[in-house]
């Protein structure tokens, strides 16, 4: 992983109103239960509380929270 798109970013910090924890976003590149290759050298990691998508160069795309342990923030 190598940083954020702007995209990425928002949905990082603020998908669906809680976002995606970083800790979630890291175990799911890391130790993904999961991985699918998609278009234009997209890759998904589905990971146990997040998922992430990451663009050729590395950089997150966009990610959301699997479970309530994936949310950035517990409301």
């Amino acid at each position: 992983m190598r940083g954020y798109t702007r995209h990425g970013l928002n949905q990082a910090i603020s998908r669906d109103g809680v976002g995606v924890s970083t800790r979630a976003i890291l175990d799911a590149v890391r130790n993904p239960t999961k991985i699918v290759k998609l278009a234009k050298g997209a890759v998904k990691y589905v990971g146990e509380n997040a998922t992430v998508i990451l663009n050729r160069s590395g950089k997150v795309i966009t990610t959301w929270a699997r479970t309530k342990l994936g949310w950035r923030i517990k409301p």
